[in-house]
């Protein structure tokens, strides 16, 4: 009757241990956030991407695979998947304890929330994050004498859905160095048009109450009205 009872006492306290560990092991993937950063083009994973939550209260890089993994704080206001507020780094934002946005940021790649680069994640789950690659237009202004074009102002109109139409507007501005050389960088795949600012100053005069020369505008790639420039197509 004693052999009996005790192994009843050693079967029970054996249980005991095994259903804590398991609850143990449930809890940390609950307050574990594991996900993949890819590629939204090729769909290849993208190392040493930068992925934070607002505020950057919690950020990591990604391995050479693409994958990062977060361990959310564990306090005794915090909840899994709180989130903060960034200077009020031990106030959980309204909401703690559900899903929290994650934003991933790179080099090359579009920086914007349009673009994708930003999910909502939910403790527990894995999450795909898709970047993607942003497009560059590059090039050369040159004065009709051969010479580069220096401090010459270039706009970059880009063909967008506006009140149901598709219209032509200024998507930046940049200005032409020594070489004559601009560049537009971050572009979203499109349809875009170059053309030189209207009358800007030439940069060989810069003579107090002197004479003030300009240049008339000059569309891509070398005409002088805007329905005949040629259309820049870009893939990323």
């Amino acid at each position: 009757m004693a052999i009996l009872l005790v192994g009843l006492v050693a079967a029970t306290s054996g249980c005991a241990t095994w259903a804590f560990g398991q609850g143990s092991q449930a809890d940390d993937q609950k307050n574990n956030i594991r996900g993949i950063v890819v590629n939204s083009i090729t769909h290849e994973p993208i190392g040493r991407v930068l992925v934070s939550s607002p505020g950057d209260r919690l950020a990591a890089l990604t391995d050479a695979e693409g994958n990062f993994e977060f361990t959310l704080p564990k306090t005794a206001n915090d909840g899994p998947g709180a989130d903060f507020d960034s200077g009020q780094a031990h106030r959980p934002r309204p909401g703690a304890g559900g899903p929290l946005w994650l934003t991933a940021r790179k080099p090359g790649f579009l920086d914007r929330p349009n673009e994708a680069g930003q999910v909502q994640a939910i403790p527990g789950a894995e999450v795909t994050i898709s970047l993607t690659p942003e497009a560059v237009i590059k090039g050369r202004v040159v004065l009709s004498t051969g010479d580069p074009a220096l401090g010459i102002g270039v706009q970059i109109f880009s063909r967008q859905v506006q009140q149901g139409a598709l219209r032509w507007l200024l998507s930046g501005q940049a200005r032409a160095n020594s070489n004559g050389e601009f560049r537009f960088a971050e572009l979203s795949p499109g349809s875009y048009k170059i053309v030189t600012r209207e009358m800007d100053d030439d940069p060989a005069d810069t003579a107090l109450g002197g004479q003030v020369y300009g240049f008339a505008p000059v569309y891509y790639p070398g005409v002088a009205d805007f329905a005949s420039a040629a259309t820049i197509q870009l893939p990323p």
